[in-house]
């Protein structure tokens, strides 16, 4: 998490500097964008440790995907997990999303440069701001962003813990869910993924839950 924080301190050193007066609208938007573009990331890796595997699938099934089983049996149990267990892997990741961020900036990229920086962060803290989407009292200036529709709001997280938790997977700000579930984008994934592997989406997770067919 250190590292993180200090690459991440660089990166946007490096962006602001390359900043001049014309570029700051292009970053803003970049800004909205990698924002929204870590939502949707989330929302995808969320959809994938959900719906396929098990806890003998190689290298993710006794880490990530028995994690993503648990939570959908003991949803508040992730409020216990201190600082590093709730954001550490998500850190790891994003080690390496900004040595990749650093590249485009040193091309000249000032709009890419920024919207990676955004959406590195996002990144990041999403974990964090899915524990926080659980909490009952949530520290006051995360109620407020979660009031604004920054983060993850609790009543909003509270759609994808009902049924069979197949819908609303975005967890970093929720604001790609309505538009992915109006195009019933994770029922087309799910076609899709069956039709070449003939795997069943969510057989495990619905064994978990005790609601298998």
């Amino acid at each position: 998490m250190t590292l993180f924080s200090c690459l991440w301190a660089f990166f946007a050193f490096t962006v602001a500097r390359a900043a001049k007066p014309q570029d700051y609208s292009n970053i803003f938007i970049a800004s909205i964008c990698g924002w929204l573009f870590a939502d949707f990331g989330s929302g995808l890796a969320h959809w994938m440790l959900d719906t396929w595997g098990s806890l003998d699938t190689p290298y993710v099934g006794q880490t990530f995907i028995r994690s993503f089983r648990e939570h959908h049996v003991f949803p508040r149990a992730m409020c216990g997990h201190d600082v590093v267990e709730t954001n550490g892997d998500n850190c790891l990741v994003s080690i390496f999303l900004v040595l990749f961020g650093l590249h485009l900036q040193n091309s000249g990229s000032t709009f890419w440069g920024a919207f990676w920086l955004s959406m590195t962060f996002f990144i990041c803290i999403t974990n964090q701001i899915h524990k926080w989407s659980h909490e009952l009292k949530p520290p006051m200036l995360v109620k407020l962003a979660q009031d604004l529709h920054i983060i993850l709001p609790r009543k909003h997280h509270g759609a994808h813990h009902k049924g069979d938790h197949d819908d609303y997977y975005c967890i970093t700000c929720g604001w790609m869910n309505p538009v992915l579930s109006s195009i019933n984008f994770w029922r087309h994934m799910e076609t899709a993924v069956t039709f070449v592997t003939g795997a069943v989406p969510r057989a495990d997770d619905l064994a978990w839950v005790g609601k298998d067919k």
